[in-house]
């Protein structure tokens, strides 16, 4: 005796054409390929007591220069409150650090962190340089409180 099994139109049409996607989606895996890593920030800190890390600029200039390396982030970890003058930091970050990284990079070096403390002299003349030089570490990208106002002319006895 004999058995034959048939199976209806429907499932001799579905079966083979399931087989040739599912072989074709196969095929298309290929698992040799390497993930993207994507582009990262690189973050650097510094404190008041330890500008080490970001001074002299070589890393930063060189992670700054890599195609891989969507911002470089220079972040005050600074709790203290002891304070920086305003034109000394702009001095730091803009003369110190931005001038050694290349023009086309530049947009890539950002600031991050509170600076807490700093010191706004109202001695000077030119009162214009103190703002324009907090103006310039805002765009830069931080976050300035409690300003402490000296007077470097005082004659106290």
């Amino acid at each position: 005796m004999k058995f034959i099994k048939t199976l209806p139109y429907k499932l001799q049409r579905t079966l083979p054409i399931l087989g040739i996607a599912g072989a074709s989606l196969l095929a298309g895996c290929n698992k040799d390929d390497e993930p993207d890593m994507g582009l990262h920030d690189t973050v650097y800190t510094w404190n008041v007591d330890d500008m080490s890390r970001i001074l002299p600029p070589t890393d930063i200039c060189m992670s700054a220069d890599s195609a891989n390396v969507n911002r470089v982030i220079l972040q005050n970890t600074d709790k203290s409150g002891q304070g920086y003058k305003v034109n000394e930091l702009r001095d730091i970050f803009e003369n110190q650090i931005l001038e050694y990284v290349s023009p086309e990079n530049r947009h890539k070096v950002r600031g991050r962190g509170e600076i807490s403390g700093y010191m706004r002299d109202l001695a000077r003349d030119d009162y214009g340089v103190n703002s324009a030089d907090s103006t310039w570490l805002v765009k830069f990208g931080f976050v300035l409180k409690n300003p402490v106002y000296i007077n470097t002319h005082s004659k106290q006895r």
